[in-house]
């Protein structure tokens, strides 16, 4: 499966698909936080509120400062992100639960903790959060210490099920998360099984001409790549006299030999040519000899037992750098021609 996705933005061009998708997920709560601690903080600041103002404002800013951060940095910054919007978090909910502003209402906020954390953190860490937090609600609600520390006169009712309460969204939420990833390990076998059958051919399981751009777009060619055509002689031949079957087996056991003996990147460049890319450059050109003889001594057993030979005619040339891919692959193609118009089973070096 290739790992990249097209992305216009340049710091994701070098990320894996899942990297990505966390990164998206977290900017996507970053921005719903920073609208809605701006929003309580312009409503706090409206209803006098001054020290919850003051609190909702720098979570706002904060949010901002880590989006920056993960923008910044895009190896680890996610990773420092994570770990300061924990902090900052945890604190801003202590600081809910010990002012009691306005009137008990926004320790609720904290009921947010176990979805938010389930799409940023995943299954384990957020459960790991969440008992942390469930830690800090038992001593503050449930524990007589913990409880001279608050600032507000919560109803029994209240500290006796909110924690309880807590505890339910974190099980809907594990449960809805655990449901997200099976759909997403379905939808990731979908998108690999898609990708593969659009990058490689179905009869032979080469690269297609598809599979083939992709990787030049992923390579560095070298100064002196190499590009090998060949074209099963006759083939036409093969499919009048002794049917498809026996046509789709010779192309299947010629595409095996390519593979087996030219060792490089292959593919099927449609009906019975085929194409070798060298980036680097081709080790030896005793190769492509080696790869002719062989196909001419190999027998093909066709699928009625019948055996076959089949030879081929081959075009190869090299480039630098520069060389465009489609470039040698025209011009290996008038070798290929030649090599055709002068007998056959034979190679043309342009």
């Amino acid at each position: 499966m290739d790992d990249h996705l097209e992305r216009s933005d340049p710091i994701f061009d070098r990320l894996t698909y899942e990297e990505y998708r966390k990164r998206v997920q977290y900017e996507v709560i970053y921005f719903v936080l920073v609208f809605v601690s701006g929003f309580m903080t312009i409503v706090n600041f409206l209803t006098h509120k001054g020290k919850l103002t003051i609190a909702t404002f720098c979570f706002a800013v904060l949010c901002v400062v880590n989006y920056a951060i993960m923008r910044i940095f895009p190896k680890n910054g996610m990773r420092i992100s994570a770990v300061l919007f924990v902090v900052e978090m945890i604190s801003l909910f202590v600081f809910f639960i010990v002012s009691g502003n306005p009137e008990g209402f926004s320790a609720i906020w904290i009921a947010t903790l176990p979805g938010c954390g389930m799409i940023m953190f995943g299954r384990r860490n957020t459960t790991i959060l969440c008992a942390l937090m469930l830690g800090i609600l038992i001593f503050f609600f449930w524990i007589p210490a913990g409880g001279r520390y608050l600032g507000f006169e919560y109803t029994e009712t209240f500290k006796q099920r909110f924690p309880m309460f807590f505890v339910a969204f974190f099980g809907l939420s594990f449960f809805l998360e655990s449901l997200r990833m099976a759909t997403q390990r379905e939808l990731d076998k979908a998108r690999e099984k898609n990708e593969y059958m659009s990058t490689h051919d179905n009869l032979t399981d080469m690269l297609n001409r598809h599979g083939l751009h992709r990787i030049e777009r992923q390579s560095k060619a070298g100064d002196r790549q190499t590009v090998v055509m060949l074209d099963i002689d006759f083939f036409k031949k093969v499919n009048d006299t002794y049917g498809h079957d026996a046509g789709d087996k010779t192309l299947q056991k010629t595409a095996q030999m390519v593979l087996q003996v030219l060792g490089t990147t292959t593919c099927r460049w449609g009906g019975e040519e085929f194409v070798a890319w060298y980036p680097e450059g081709i080790p030896d050109r005793a190769a492509v000899e080696e790869l002719r003889q062989a196909i001419e001594d190999t027998e093909i057993t066709l699928p009625d037992g019948r055996n076959i030979k089949v030879t081929i005619s081959i075009g190869a040339v090299e480039g630098n750098e520069s060389a465009k891919l489609e470039t040698l692959i025209n011009r290996a193609d008038e070798c290929l021609y030649k090599a055709k118009q002068t007998g056959r089973n034979k190679i043309v070096w342009g």
